[in-house]
């Protein structure tokens, strides 16, 4: 598409070098010899006389080449302080890891610098990065921790169910792979029936770092009699591939943005669903995996965990989010269980 706005072919022309400023308020034309940059400079209205005013930090009157004259055509004016702020503070981000350094991503879909005081500021989700008579620095914010802290048997199958599963956070906008957790692990099983054996507390850490949307998930499996740990590690690859699969070698904030769609939702339980039946045809019966979408908002707020006991058992579970998994064996026997999640404030490291 054609740009005609002129702002915007200054811009342009700034982003590609062929504009420069200069601190004492001149600005320096320089088309590299490239017949695309002298076209450029021309439809801004550059010709090599008003390229000497500015050059001497001039106001100029300019024209089209070749057009009628645009009386009164003030070149646009530029706030040199706030450009090199902007430079600045991008350098820094980048050099720091950009979506993956110490304050995250930005908060909104890019890199805003405002004034502050005497200096700059750029606000990210998990901290800020200001520029101040040339320094810049970084100051990190809020991080957060996502533990998945219990699991409840609601209804179960049989009258002792033997089960076990994985729970796992995927944060696109920190990492393309989902952690993912098996549990119990190895060959075990939680054992889930007796009295007072309906509840399960745990302390599993999913995920640690600067504010991110995430989703969070488990997938649960009654033991008949399939090999426990064989099970688990495919599944548990099935996600971790499934989940990278779905960002397409997108990162950080376009990785990020798409974690609320609902393709992105539904594809991580495709990611699951499609092995179910490849490998528990052997004996075993899967639930329905079940995942739920965590805004980076909603994490910020750090309302205090929630706390629950179940009727009969000794354990307390504490918790801001759950995740509820249903299933039916081929017996016709329905189960239901209740996986658990928290969200914990912490300071970034450093």
């Amino acid at each position: 598409m054609l740009v005609a706005d002129r702002s915007e072919l200054v811009r342009k022309a700034f982003a590609a070098g062929i504009l420069t400023a200069t601190k004492n308020g001149s600005i320096l034309v320089n088309d590299k010899g490239e017949r695309r940059f002298r076209r450029l400079i021309e439809r801004i209205g550059i010709t090599e006389e008003v390229a000497k005013t500015l050059a001497n930090g001039g106001v100029l009157g300019a024209h089209r080449p070749g057009s009628t004259p645009i009386p009164n055509f003030v070149f646009p004016t530029f706030d040199i302080e706030l450009y090199n702020a902007e430079q600045s503070i991008e350098a820094r981000w980048a050099a720091e890891g950009g979506h993956l350094s110490v304050v995250g991503l930005p908060i909104g879909d890019s890199i805003h610098v405002k004034r502050v005081g005497d200096g700059f500021r750029a606000d990210f989700r998990s901290g800020s990065i200001r520029y101040l008579s040339g320094i810049t620095e970084t100051v990190p914010g809020d991080w957060c921790r996502v533990w998945w802290t219990g699991l409840e048997c609601g209804v179960r199958q049989e009258s002792e169910d033997e089960v076990y599963g994985t729970v796992f956070c995927h944060a696109p906008g920190r990492a393309a792979l989902p952690n993912v957790v098996i549990v119990p692990g190895g060959n075990n099983t939680f054992n889930m029936g007796p009295p007072g054996t309906r509840v399960v507390s745990s302390a599993v850490l999913l995920y640690e770092g600067p504010l991110v949307n995430v989703t969070i998930g488990a997938t649960l499996i009654e033991n008949d009699s399939g090999d426990v740990e064989e099970i688990s590690q495919e599944v548990a690859q099935k996600i971790v591939q499934g989940g990278a699969a779905l960002l397409g070698g997108l990162v950080g904030a376009p990785a990020d943005a798409i974690a609320d769609q609902t393709w992105y939702q539904e594809g991580i339980g495709l990611a699951v669903g499609l092995v179910l039946d490849g490998i528990f045809g052997i004996g075993d019966d899967p639930y329905t995996p079940q995942s739920i979408f965590v805004p980076w908002q909603e994490i910020a707020e750090f309302r205090p965990p929630q706390s629950y006991q179940r009727p009969g058992n000794p354990q307390i579970i504490t918790y801001s989010k759950f995740v509820d998994l249903t299933g039916t064996d081929d017996g016709g026997d329905f189960g239901h269980y209740r996986f658990y999640y928290m969200f914990e404030h912490m300071n970034a490291p450093g």
